[in-house]
């Protein structure tokens, strides 16, 4: 009997390919999201550390306290941007788990289709393999028993 050849190999090939691209894509996006969310740490570090140097500055005059003030406005602005930036991606990142999970499922489908016709070619192999034994051994007895 011939080697088990699955028709579809190609398509699993593509479908496992596919997986690939998908996640590696959902990767990138993750990543980008905790680069964000890190520079929003960042904003509010830097707000902190503003706050206490002009507390810990003795004789802050009205300039410090203006430049401060701008300073936390600015932060203040950065950092809805960034959180914007965050809600975002959030939504694309929603986006493309459904994108892996669809890309995940259509690969198991042909996994186990694949399965299926590697069982169903294993019974007929061993079919094939059981007619191919009945045929010798009977071929075998019936020359023994002739009369030379």
């Amino acid at each position: 009997m011939a080697q088990f050849q699955f028709r579809l190999a190609a398509v699993l090939r593509l479908r496992e390919v596919e997986v690939r691209v998908e996640r590696e894509k959902l990767n990138q996006l993750l990543a980008e999201r905790a680069r964000l969310e890190r520079s929003l740490a960042s904003v509010a570090e830097e707000r902190l550390e503003a706050h206490a140097f002009v507390r810990r500055r003795e004789g802050a005059e009205s300039a410090d306290l203006r430049a401060l003030s701008a300073f936390l406005l600015g932060s203040n602005a950065r950092a809805a941007a960034l959180r914007g930036s965050i809600e975002r991606l959030e939504e694309t990142i929603a986006g493309q788990r459904a994108r892996v999970l669809r890309a995940d499922r259509n690969e198991r489908l042909l996994v186990k289709l694949k399965e299926k016709k590697l069982a169903e070619w294993r019974i007929e192999a061993e079919r094939e393999l059981e007619t191919l034994a009945q045929e010798s051994w009977l071929a075998a007895h019936r020359q023994g028993s002739r009369p030379h």
